[in-house]
């Protein structure tokens, strides 16, 4: 049985890390980790006797082998380094920072606590992705090939007061190619078989 520290309770950690977590017969939630009293308040009732608390510590001195972040990037990084510096496996959810200055922590990371840190970049193992990688590779999409790709947010909805302050925090830390872009140039690179991770461009 694994045991594991979800950090971050927000949309994506409770409606897609949550419930796959207590899904998974090897997984045991050891501790629900927030800095919002109300999130964590909102979790109580939710899982059975487990730690919930406001700083990633106290999720780690629950004994965890695993903790999975899906917290926002502007702060993924320091909690990423945290985790695997405790000798914890981590899963974190992207992007995994807002800017390539900030990514730059992960540089601190030796080869082996980077082999224990993956990215929540799901939409990789879609069968749909495999299909068109296929397609592309052998050529029955034609050549030239043409990728055109769109990248907005949300709907900005002024009257939800609640949704609407969490976009504008998202922007105030990156545009939505960072925030939404991640999934996109990651597909690309999956589709198109891509060795080179740097964009010339964007």
């Amino acid at each position: 049985m694994l045991d594991v520290a979800l950090v971050g309770l927000g949309d994506i950690g409770l409606s897609a890390h949550l419930p796959a977590l207590v899904r998974h017969p090897d997984v045991r939630i050891a501790a629900l980790v927030d800095p919002d009293p109300q999130r964590r308040d909102r979790v109580r009732d939710l899982v059975g006797d487990v730690v919930v608390a406001a700083d990633l510590d106290d999720g780690l001195a629950a004994g965890v082998a695993a903790v999975v972040l899906a917290t926002p990037p502007w702060i993924t990084p320091d909690l990423t380094l945290r985790a695997v510096r405790s000798g914890r496996f981590v899963l974190a959810e992207k992007p995994v920072a807002t800017s390539v200055a900030a990514a730059a922590i992960y540089d601190q990371l030796t080869e082996a606590e980077r082999a224990r840190v993956q990215v929540g970049l799901t939409y990789r193992h879609d069968p749909a992705i495999t299909q068109l990688r296929d397609w592309v590779s052998s050529g029955r999409l034609g050549r030239p090939l043409l990728v055109r790709a769109h990248i907005y947010d949300e709907v900005l909805d002024a009257a939800d007061v609640e949704h609407a302050g969490r976009i504008r925090t998202t922007l105030a830390h990156g545009p939505p190619i960072v925030h939404e872009g991640a999934h996109l140039f990651d597909w690309l690179a999956v589709v198109l078989d891509a060795t080179s991770s740097r964009v010339a461009d964007a």
